[in-house]
């Protein structure tokens, strides 16, 4: 087990060496949460960005030491959502005709960016561990990481 920090935010890996060329690694990942108000030209906005992630991967050490070639799967789960909302008091022209924030209301967006299961590839060094360990192949070491589609 190991803490982390990533580009995902805090989590957690899960790794057993079982073989002396081979890993199993979970990871989990929440963290990143952003939540914010701005007020922009009579509108107030709420924004809302979350990202998390999870992973399962095997992990082959070629050389039986420290290097590792990861594949396996990822679960990325990326959302963002805002909601606009203008001044009640005001006016505003869309395509040259004049709107009261009541017959406008409020403008709603939402989007996933990435969500359901992906392939993943990455490559990484390691804290030499026995066969039989259960630490995380990449506690010392950053990962990067190639997610396909």
């Amino acid at each position: 087990m190991s803490a982390i920090a990533g580009t995902t935010g805090f989590g957690a890996d899960a790794s057993w060496r079982f073989h002396k060329n081979l890993a199993v690694t979970a990871r989990y990942t929440d963290g990143l949460d952003l939540d914010t108000d701005f007020d922009e030209d009579g509108v107030t906005y709420n924004a809302d960005f979350e990202m998390k992630a999870s992973s399962v991967k095997m992990d082959y050490f070629p050389f039986g030491g420290r290097f590792f070639l990861s594949a396996g799967i990822m679960m990325p789960d990326i959302e963002a959502n805002v909601v606009g909302t203008p001044d009640n008091n005001s006016s505003y022209e869309i395509n040259n005709e004049t709107y009261t924030a009541a017959e406008i209301g409020s403008v709603v967006g939402s989007a996933t960016v990435s969500d359901g299961t992906q392939p993943y590839v990455g490559l990484g060094g390691a804290v030499p561990t026995r066969v039989g360990s259960r630490s995380s192949p990449s506690s010392v070491s950053s990962q990067p990481m190639l997610m396909c589609r």
